[in-house]
Order: structure tokens, then C-alpha cells, then sequence
């Protein structure tokens, strides 16, 4: 994939990791919005 679809560009022409963004934008939802937890732990909840 090319690399200027993995990031984003800021107003400033600063570039963003997707990384960066996927975390920021969970951050932003978790306790407010939603609760985010990982895949380890879902699948855990079914393994019980």
C-alpha cells in the first residue's frame, strides 16, 4: 500500500500516522461514547 494512504495531513502540512489516528479517535470515544477494550479481551469473556 502506498504510504500516503497510511497517513493523514494536518492544516499545517504536518503528516499523522494511521496508528496515530486509530488511537487518537479511540481515546476520544472511550468513557465517553464507548467502553474500548481490546480483541484479547472479548475473546477472554468467551472462553470462560
Amino acid at each position: 500500500m502506498h504510504s500516503e494512504f497510511l497517513r493523514k495531513k494536518g492544516i499545517d502540512g504536518q503528516h499523522f500516522s494511521a496508528e496515530l489516528i486509530h488511537e487518537t479517535a479511540l481515546a476520544s470515544l472511550n468513557g465517553e461514547f464507548a467502553t474500548v477494550v481490546t480483541t484479547a479481551f472479548l475473546k477472554s469473556l468467551f472462553n470462560q
